[in-house]
């Protein structure tokens, strides 16, 4: 992730072709304890595991 950092000030989800978040990466870490967390949350991945 760090690349991505350095590279972007926004960052996005998209999930079978629907945006589920867009903004900083900042305030997305603050949806949850880990980056990875929040995208199974948001995807759904979770219910698989």
């Amino acid at each position: 992730l760090s690349e991505i950092e350095q590279m972007a000030d926004q960052v996005g989800i998209i999930h079978h072709g629907h945006m589920l978040y867009q903004g900083t990466l900042a305030n997305l870490e603050t949806q949850g304890d880990n980056l990875e967390d929040v995208f199974l949350e948001m995807t759904g991945g979770k219910e698989s595991l």
